[in-house]
């Protein structure tokens, strides 16, 4: 077993704890989900069925490698978690997406119109400036204040930035995935609406951000790509006030009533946030979703 240390370190235990845990493996391009079924201590094999019905064994090697859900019986918080990679990053997408199509269908932006298909432009920038704070804690890319508080010890701490968990091989809880969701999408929208530069941007992005772009549908061809920027500008400038004259940097502010669709769509009272984390699945009895194993 791993030694558990603060809750944001998320480590899990192995062997029988993780009997119920979910796996996503990949065959083919296609992801097939599946569940642990059963470990035997002696040979330290995981039993896997897949939800197609096929079946495999794994060590703790190659489970680690696919694991996408943990029972709260073997997470170092006791809580449900889900793989920060697979699981928890699709989350924050579909809050910040929801979020989009709210402002689109506020807006009367046609159902056609290439900016609704999902496809937010994700500059790099904006993308860094939205991460919330604890996504860097425990991760390694800096020495934490409160690991010092934590362990006054110098082996002990020693040990303890050892087993510092990378960040796309956490696992997050419900509540943290709520709460971050609704931090990032806010954030986003908020930076990538002060921080806009046009649609010449979209199809020419800086070289500085090697993320500054977005990721075109397959087959895409100029044409559309441009529309795209076209119509994504359209929407900034529907959503948004016109950035102040004479000012160095375009900055553009939400409109009163896109700023109210916003907090609508993010606000606690609403749990419009818990309600699209619940039902994408990943946790408790949402954590099992249809799918094919291989």
């Amino acid at each position: 077993e791993e030694k558990a240390y603060p809750s944001f370190y998320r480590t899990y235990s192995l062997g029988a704890k993780l009997v119920g845990a979910r796996v996503s493996k990949k065959f083919k391009n296609e992801f097939y989900e599946g569940t642990v079924t059963a470990y035997d201590a002696k040979e330290k094999w995981y039993n896997v069925k897949y939800d197609d019905g096929d079946a495999e064994e794994l060590d703790d090697a190659a489970l680690k490698e696919k694991l996408i859900f943990v029972p709260g019986t073997a997470a170092s918080n006791g809580k449900d978690c889900i793989n920060f990679r697979r699981k928890f990053l699709p989350r924050i997408w579909e809050v910040t997406h929801a979020v989009w199509t709210a402002l689109c269908d506020e807006h009367k932006v046609p159902k056609d119109n290439p900016t609704r298909l999902g496809n937010i432009y994700r500059p790099d920038d904006v993308c860094m400036s939205a991460e919330p704070y604890s996504w860097n804690r425990g991760s390694g890319q800096d020495e934490d204040e409160e690991m010092y508080d934590e362990y006054s010890d110098s082996d002990e701490r020693d040990e303890a930035l050892k087993s510092m968990v990378g960040i796309e091989d956490r696992f997050v809880d419900r509540e943290e995935t709520v709460h971050d969701s609704r931090d990032f999408a806010e954030l986003f929208l908020e930076h990538l609406f002060d921080s806009f530069g046009g649609k010449e941007r979209v199809l020419n992005p800086s070289p500085v951000f090697f993320r500054d772009r977005i990721e075109w549908p397959k087959g895409w061809k100029a044409k559309k790509k441009e529309a795209y920027a076209e119509a994504f500008e359209g929407l900034i400038n529907t959503f948004c006030k016109d950035p102040p004259k004479g000012s160095y940097y375009d900055s553009y502010v939400p409109t009163k009533d896109a700023a109210s669709v916003i907090k609508k769509c993010l606000d606690k009272k609403t749990s419009s946030v818990e309600k699209i984390v619940d039902e994408a699945g990943g946790f408790g009895k949402n954590s099992k979703k249809r799918g094919r194993g291989k």
